[in-house]
């Protein structure tokens, strides 16, 4: 039987760049999660906290000291408690209606336009997909758009029931958005804030299920979300 909770280990995509991703068991399957790291002038900046163990801890610490931790989206929040509680210096951040989920958690501030990194990192909240309120940034100095559940990237699978869930969301195989995740996109609002993103010159994509796109990023992400840029 695998172990419940598998990690790869911290993994540098560029300069100050760096990702790290879990398979644990989520409702009877396999899923994965990614965490991205980017440093900044003030300090690690967590986005999309996987659950941190020590082992993970000590890796994290060769970097630098976390400064900031986001929780992006109204599903992508689970081990935001845990990562703070790890390090309360850290200043813990979520996305629009967040911090009214999670009463639980003691945020610090809710992800804006002002934001303590808004000079190194672009970013936007997806209010236009109102079930998640996804916040995506663009890491300008490695060329990166980081994201959750804008887009995945699931392109192989062993466990045979977690296949046949990824198919079930659509994102089995290829680059896709989830079938839920397009259900809740409200057509009206979403083109500008999709142009918004394209017009981020970004060459890599890092989304929190399935593997980061290095190759043609841009093209492809253009691709997955063309439906939603009719005029």
């Amino acid at each position: 039987m695998p172990p419940k909770v598998t990690s790869t280990p911290l993994r540098e995509l560029a300069p100050a760049l760096w990702d790290v991703e879990q398979s644990r068991p989520v409702g009877g399957v396999r899923q994965r999660f990614r965490m991205t790291i980017v440093r900044l002038a003030g300090g690690l900046w967590l986005y999309s906290p996987v659950e941190i163990d020590d082992g993970l801890a000590a890796q994290i610490a060769r970097l630098g000291e976390v400064a900031y931790i986001v929780a992006p989206s109204r599903y992508h929040h689970l081990f935001a408690g845990g990562a703070k509680q790890r390090y309360p210096k850290a200043t813990l951040w979520g996305a629009p209606g967040l911090p009214e989920k999670r009463r639980d958690l003691a945020f610090d501030g809710v992800v804006s336009v002002d934001v303590p990194w808004r000079d190194e990192l672009d970013g936007l909240v997806l209010t236009s997909v109102p079930k998640f309120n996804e916040a995506v940034f663009f890491h300008s100095a490695s060329r990166t758009l980081i994201c959750a559940d804008l887009i995945f990237n699931i392109c192989s699978e062993p466990s045979f029931a977690t296949r046949l869930v990824y198919r079930m969301l659509r994102v089995y195989g290829k680059p896709a958005q989830s079938w839920y995740f397009r259900k809740s996109i409200d057509r009206a609002a979403v083109r500008p804030q999709l142009e918004a993103v394209l017009a981020w010159s970004f060459e890599r994509v890092c989304m929190s299920h399935g593997d980061v796109l290095d190759r043609n990023a841009h093209s492809i992400f253009t691709d997955v979300v063309r439906p939603f840029l009719a005029r």
